[in-house]
């Protein structure tokens, strides 16, 4: 594996509150550590970006008439390194050494991070209609699966790509006491990596935030506190329970009616409880269909929905699920199921509008991860994708406006290294649109748009540039 100089504690979160220090419009800001999760594969600057679903095993079964191949090869693992993809999820490969020292060598050999998918199956059950976790086991029992948890870990821990632990996905709150145990086992085997777990969207039901995976036949939550405060008391209770290094969520938007404006009403709101609770978090991307609601969705809303989450201060990029998992090959065959990745290796049309726009992404995130988010501006246009749910600022030191004439621009403001920095996202995924931005006074610096990067005078106290639909960018003043 490539060897990377760093100068912090990878695979560690390190956290500063946001909104420490602000800035006049005359001064610089003092230098201050972001708050990022950064597994110990890859380098102090660069973004996690991961896949859920990694390339699959072979699959033989006479039964239902699917045979598919092993993408476990060093052509897949290469589509990956193109794509800008740094960090595997284990999936459908669970349970067989064989492919998942494959998948990890394959890791290791393209400077990737792989996190083991190991069940949680064992720490909670349900139980006479209740959610019985492992501290409340039998001590016999605990023993067992402790020892069986133990034994799966040290299949992996020690390969030079293991990242951590796959561990669950959508658990409810009555399930967070079984990751705890979990957790605190985990962490004394493997210090400084990464116990993955991600949580509902805020679509979900109080039923579902409390009861999953056993919702289904759960009519009724009797917890008054997920009763007052929904959302919010989800995802600060896992925080403050599990201690989570970081917060994922998923809410997919590409819909066949158009832009679920729940999209940008959820990155809001886990951005505020990230920072409240001093963690970054990461956002997953629809990068496929997989049901008649939804769509494949086209380059415009792919850059769309990375840009409007880094704007947010997101710090880690999750695409949902680039190969095509083993529970969706009927509907892959149905033509319903369309990943970036084909269960037979072909590709489709999204995997190239997935290299295109990470190729952009990782020409600033360097930027983005050394820097401290202080809030939004954004231009007062209206047409818009998503509606923006969070109170703009008016202005940001030398920064006193936006104007745009295609669609709304929305600006994430930053102290970057000391200095202002905007991160410049094209609110439509149909219109293109210059920006002028407005300066108290002239002032000058560079952008990074489109992975080009360009040096800038303002002249008039003002300065002008292009983005495409759903494009991102980055401006920095000097």
């Amino acid at each position: 594996m490539k060897k990377k100089v760093v100068t912090i504690l990878l695979g560690l979160t390190l956290c500063l509150s946001p909104f420490a220090v602000s800035c006049s419009p005359k001064s610089v800001m003092p230098k201050e550590e972001p708050c990022v999760y950064v597994p110990s594969q890859l380098g102090q600057a660069d973004m996690p970006v991961g896949i859920y679903v990694g390339p699959t095993p072979v699959m033989k079964n006479e039964f239902t008439g699917f045979d598919t191949p092993s993408l476990i090869t060093s052509v897949q693992y290469g589509r990956l390194k193109d794509a800008g993809v740094n960090l595997v999820y284990g999936h459908n490969e669970s349970g067989s050494d064989e492919d998942i020292q494959k998948s990890m060598d394959l890791c290791e050999q393209y400077d990737m991070g792989y996190l083991a998918f190991i069940h949680i199956a064992g720490f909670f059950r349900e139980e006479n209609g209740k959610i019985i976790c492992y501290e409340d086991y039998p001590e016999e029992e605990q023993e067992r699966v402790k020892a069986d948890f133990i034994k799966e870990l040290d299949r992996y821990r020690h390969h030079p790509a293991f990242a951590g632990v796959k561990f669950c996905d959508e658990m409810g709150t009555d399930t967070f006491p079984a990751l705890v145990s979990a957790k605190k086992i985990f962490e004394e085997l493997c210090p400084g990596k990464l116990f993955y777990t991600n949580l509902l969207g805020d679509r979900a039901t109080a039923e579902m935030m409390k009861y999953a995976p056993y919702f289904a036949d759960k009519k009724v939550t009797d917890d008054l506190e997920l009763l007052r405060d929904g959302y919010e008391h989800y995802c600060e209770s896992f925080l403050q329970e599990v201690s989570s290094p970081i917060i994922s969520f998923d809410n997919y938007p590409i819909e066949a009616t158009g832009v679920n404006q729940s999209f940008t009403r959820n990155i809001n709101r886990v951005m505020k409880i990230a920072h409240e609770n001093d963690v970054p978090f990461w956002n997953f991307i629809q990068a496929g269909k997989w049901d008649s609601t939804t769509v494949m969705p086209n380059r415009a809303e792919l850059s769309w929905q990375i840009a409007m989450s880094l704007a947010y201060d997101c710090k880690g990029i999750q695409l949902f699920s680039f190969y095509t998992p083993f529970e969706f090959l009927s509907q892959e065959k149905d033509g319903i199921v369309r990943m970036a990745v084909n269960s037979d290796g072909s590709v489709n049309e999204i995997y190239y509008d997935i290299v295109h726009v990470m190729n952009e992404v990782h020409a600033y995130d360097e930027y983005l991860m050394r820097a401290v988010w202080k809030g939004t501006m954004q231009s007062d246009h209206p047409s818009y994708a998503g509606y923006i749910y969070s109170a703009p600022m008016d202005s940001f030191c030398q920064v006193s406006g936006i104007e745009s004439d295609g669609a709304q621009v929305l600006a994430g403001c930053y102290n970057y290294q000391g200095m202002p920095m905007l991160y410049l996202v094209n609110n439509s995924v149909t219109n293109s649109t210059s920006v002028t931005i407005e300066f108290s006074k002239n002032v000058k610096g560079k952008t990074v748009i489109g992975a080009k990067e360009t040096k800038f005078s303002s002249e008039g106290k003002k300065y002008t540039c292009q983005l495409e639909p759903g494009q991102g960018g980055v401006m920095i003043i000097e």
